[in-house]
């Protein structure tokens, strides 16, 4: 009964984490489509799609800790495994980057700081597939 609740927790995790992640590609294809000031002023406002992605890997790792507790000891053993654990570490790197790159982009003048969300933008997204990707053929 613990573990499915655990469970059920760690994937509204992944929804609200992967959901993040695609939630920005689609407000940057927007954004595209905008005059370069409202472009702008739009993806400031957009960060705040952020805390929803901070919410998640917070429930995925507390969660997945709990689950990988039968599969600690034999982690070093098992490649995708361990895949999956190098790119759940990358993500929390680039998660950390972004979080320190967004307060820099909303204070004044910080507009310049908006690319560089866009480049771990494009990094973080397909991470977190294939992190989905290890996890399934690991656990199936």
């Amino acid at each position: 009964m613990v573990h499915d609740i655990v469970l059920i927790i760690h994937f509204i995790g992944l929804v609200m984490g992967i959901g993040t992640g695609f939630g920005f590609l689609f407000l940057g294809l927007a954004k595209a489509k905008m005059e370069e000031k409202e472009g702008i002023d739009f993806q400031i406002k957009s960060l705040a799609l952020g805390g929803m992605g901070r919410i998640g890997l917070v429930l995925l790792i507390l969660s997945g800790g709990y689950l990988m507790s039968p599969y600690w000891k034999s982690i070093t053993t098992e490649p995708l495994l361990m895949a999956k654990m190098a790119l759940v570490v990358l993500m929390i790197g680039l998660i950390g980057m972004i979080e320190a790159t967004s307060k820099k982009a909303k204070q004044p003048g910080g507009e310049s700081h908006l690319a560089k969300l866009e480049t771990f933008g494009k990094i973080t997204l397909p991470t977190g597939v294939a992190i989905i990707v290890c996890a399934v053929l690991f656990f199936h």
